[in-house]
């Protein structure tokens, strides 16, 4: 396997281990550029080392990161499964707090529990209405909505006649202002659930697991082939 500070551009001969060290220009997605960075800025001390040196200053990118783990650049170092773990840590985006602007996120993810099926419905309901405006009055900082005939029944059995301003072709035309407070009412009854530690701590998970989905799923033989073209192990 490549070695982050043992291999050259090409295969090298490891005379002393009987072996031939793999190039760091054989890995995928690696250029001549990043290499001679690589052998330009050696030794490497640890991981921790090459990562604040090469991938904090921005000279190595994300994907190449990746790539050099996968092939295992960084297994004299330790366990490769548990470098790229530390990597993932470091790269996903934790939540500090929830509030209704993660809505989306945690609903496109099915994240919400099923008793808040209900609330769902009424936060795609709002989605879909708010998509296009009708009209924005001269004098005020208010927005009209006009609901079409697929939101009718549903609008009707939900919330009162107090945010309609006027009709179109016997359509409600509704004010924001005086909907969303109505809205808002509706959606108290999620706002503890966001604002649970264990709520915070599953769409955190989430987003960590989303993230090694997307750069390290796979097993050790995946990840060489991936990076490598060949299985070593």
């Amino acid at each position: 396997l490549p070695d982050i500070n043992k291999a050259n551009f090409g295969f090298k001969p490891d005379f002393e281990n009987n072996q031939i060290i793999f190039g760091l220009k054989g890995i995928n997605g690696i250029g001549d550029d990043v290499v001679q960075l690589i052998i330009n800025h050696r030794p490497y001390s640890s991981f921790d080392d090459f990562y604040s040196r090469m991938f904090e200053t921005g000279l190595i990118k994300k994907s190449q990161l990746i790539q050099l783990i996968k092939a295992g650049c960084f297994d004299s170092f330790g366990d490769r499964v548990k470098t790229m773990e530390t990597f993932i840590e470091r790269i996903y985006e934790p939540k500090s707090k929830l509030n209704m602007q993660n809505m989306n996120m945690i609903i496109e993810n099915n994240l919400l529990p099923k008793e808040y099926n209900n609330l769902k419905k009424l936060f795609e309901f709002r989605k879909d209405v708010m998509k296009k405006i009708f009209k924005m009055p001269t004098d005020s900082k208010d927005k009209f909505y006009l609901l079409e005939a697929k939101h009718l029944d549903y609008f009707f059995d939900n919330f009162s006649n107090d945010c309609i301003v006027d009709y179109k072709n016997n359509h409600p035309i509704i004010s924001e202002k005086i909907f969303k407070k109505e809205f808002d009412k509706k959606m108290d009854a999620i706002r503890g659930w966001l604002n649970d530690p264990e709520t915070l701590e599953k769409v955190n998970n989430f987003l960590y697991q989303k993230e090694w989905n997307t750069n390290a799923s796979g097993s050790i033989s995946k990840w060489e082939m991936d990076s490598l073209s060949f299985y070593y192990n």
